[in-house]
């Protein structure tokens, strides 16, 4: 047997450790909650500081990455074990109300969104947002990788799942966004457009029921919903909220590009601006 392990994972520079800190601790948090643990979900062997460096110690995850395998023939299957993965790892917790989460996970991302993006989107386009993001009922509170692309799961040699890099996660956060992001990318990586140039038309596609990948979204989103207990009504906030939560990462590479604030032509070619901009046409068409 050749298959590694151990993975030990160190930050190269001092800007990553909040991130490997945080992977740690939801990693511990998950072995916690389900002490038989979840299949495909790195489990800590040791988290430990020696000489000012931190050093995290995790069950080597092995397996081809989904992209490499992803066909037409194949792309439903992908989808549903993905969604069954997710379903399972939120369980089914009891809904908590807007009072409880609101100024944690959603004021906070429409204040960055405004603040970066403010100067090149419609004032009222993001009014809209904040008025359909209002309208989220309670909400079951679920563990968020918030990193979720195909390009971090991984297809293992027995057929289950593995998913990478757990920086970004938050443990209590909000159900669905790590699914609508797998989906969309799985459809947009499928139809070969992952480029703010091509990406509106693309997505456009997948927003619709009577396309094969919009089909399959529906069918993923509603199982996941039927599963966790999450009304259905909901979706279409959290597909907002998801653009504009991912933007801030963005954001932050025009920031490293540039040492400094990037100018209106970068900020127009955000992939996630034109993901969002999409999704709201396309919800008032509907």
């Amino acid at each position: 047997d050749h298959c590694p392990r151990l993975a030990v994972k160190m930050p190269r520079v001092p800007e990553s450790v909040p991130g490997l800190i945080r992977e740690a601790a939801t990693l511990q948090r998950i072995q916690a909650l389900r002490s038989d643990g979840v299949q495909g979900v790195p489990r800590v062997l040791f988290c430990q500081e020696h000489a000012g460096l931190l050093a995290v110690g995790e069950t080597a995850l092995t397996g081809r990455p989904i992209l490499t395998l992803l066909r037409r023939e194949n792309y439903r299957d992908f989808a549903l074990k993905v969604t069954a993965w997710l379903a399972d790892l939120a369980g089914r917790p009891a809904p908590c109300p807007p009072a409880t989460w609101w100024n944690r996970l959603i004021e906070p991302v429409l204040t960055d969104f405004g603040e970066s993006f403010g100067s090149v989107v419609d004032p009222g386009m993001l009014r809209e947002t904040q008025d359909i993001l209002r309208m989220l009922g309670a909400l079951p509170l679920v563990c968020e990788q918030q990193d979720f692309g195909p390009w971090n799961v991984l297809m293992t040699t027995d057929g289950g799942l593995a998913v990478l890099d757990w920086e970004s996660s938050e443990p209590q956060g909000l159900p669905a966004l790590d699914l609508i992001y797998f989906l969309s990318f799985l459809a947009l990586s499928l139809d070969g457009t992952i480029n703010p140039g091509r990406i509106r038309a693309s997505y456009r596609t997948i927003l619709s029921p009577s396309s094969p990948t919009g089909a399959v979204l529906r069918e993923c989103l509603e199982r996941y919903a039927s599963k966790i207990g999450l009304n259905l009504t909901n979706l279409l906030p959290l597909r907002l909220l998801g653009w504009l939560l991912h933007s801030r990462s963005e954001y932050r590479h025009f920031v490293a590009d540039v040492a400094g604030k990037p100018g209106r032509e970068a900020l127009r070619r955000s992939l996630f601006v034109n993901l969002w901009e999409q999704e709201l046409r396309c919800a008032a068409r509907s």
